[in-house]
């Protein structure tokens, strides 16, 4: 789910919110085994990756007539704290006739359905800063930048996930191509950007 709402109370000026629900994976990939009656294994294999958390966003921009110049910023909430433990679901069931001959029902089995581990992930605010130049009538440029924050706190105990704070830089500019014989109807513009 997303939504927003965009306003422009005055000329110039833009003003803009939106929510994005958390999406992530969730898997369970069961398979069997089998050599008869003597020998059968059972794999379990899940879990819930590619976590990305609820957001919600603010935003703002104004931009002048001369200089050409717009000015944006943005914030984002990110509720890191309501992230499902990430680790794998591991299960290994071995069944037969053999196994069990040898006494070994049910020692060789294996299960990783524990409790979730509690990561001790904190939310997070982001900030996000933007200006774009229309320096000629067939030139842009733009230049940005962000920070965001690791919600991870500091690795003390067994379980360790890697994850490091970003700074965030990037530039961007808009070639508009000339056409002196006016015989496009629309102008042909080249962007390119890099972060």
């Amino acid at each position: 789910v997303t939504g927003g709402v965009w306003l422009r109370p005055f000329q110039g000026f833009q003003l803009g919110f939106n929510y994005r629900q958390s999406m992530d994976l969730s898997f369970r990939l069961p398979s069997q085994i089998g050599f008869g009656e003597s020998f059968s294994l059972g794999l379990d294999l899940g879990g819930r990756v590619l976590y990305s958390p609820h957001q919600l966003a603010l935003g703002v921009s104004y931009q002048w007539a001369k200089p050409a110049i717009t000015v944006s910023a943005q914030v984002d909430y990110a509720l890191w704290s309501h992230a499902p433990d990430p680790s794998p679901r591991i299960g290994v069931d071995i069944q037969g006739t053999l196994p069990e001959g040898f006494g070994l029902g049910e020692s060789l089995d294996v299960s990783t359905k524990r409790s979730p581990v509690d990561l001790g992930l904190k939310d997070t605010w982001i900030p996000r800063v933007g200006v774009e130049w229309s320096a000629l009538d067939w030139l842009e440029l733009r230049a940005g930048y962000f920070y965001r924050p690791s919600p991870l706190p500091l690795a003390t105990g067994v379980n360790n996930y890697l994850d490091n704070a970003v700074h965030g830089f990037s530039a961007g500019t808009t070639f508009e191509f000339l056409d002196p014989f006016q015989i496009n109807p629309n102008p042909v513009r080249l962007s390119m950007a890099g972060q």
